[in-house]
């Protein structure tokens, strides 16, 4: 294993298979993944838009 690790996400409030995403989860996807490419940044790896920057479920597509 490596000398670090991180653990970056979100913990719904409830879950139930098939259910959409709430509001809250929907609000901060993007700051999870700014954490997290922020967190890879730090330990020296290049991070970039693989297609341009834009929200996560833009780019999840229909149906988030």
């Amino acid at each position: 294993l490596p000398p670090e690790m991180v653990a970056v996400g979100l913990e719904p409030a409830t879950f139930e298979l098939g259910d959409p995403m709430t509001p809250a989860v929907v609000d901060n996807i993007d700051r999870v993944v700014r954490m997290a490419v922020d967190q890879l940044r730090a330990w020296g790896h290049e991070c970039r838009p693989s297609r341009g920057p834009r929200s996560l479920l833009t780019a999840a597509g229909p149906g988030w």
